[in-house]
């Protein structure tokens, strides 16, 4: 057995494809309000990027 037995390798999850900063990360947040504020944060600037993009 390896040292190494409880590590578990994670990779970037699909809801932290806009994340710029670890600030804009809300996965791991607990507080109900920041969750959504961060949450909200990201798909706004989602959004821009999209109509930005299309126009």
């Amino acid at each position: 057995m390896s040292s190494d037995s409880g590590f578990i390798p994670l990779g970037q999850m699909p809801q932290q494809a806009g994340v710029r900063t670890q600030k804009d990360d809300w996965t791991g947040v607990v507080d109900r309000r920041e969750r959504r504020r961060l949450q909200n944060r990201l798909n706004q600037r989602a959004y821009r990027m999209e109509h930005i993009t299309s126009a």
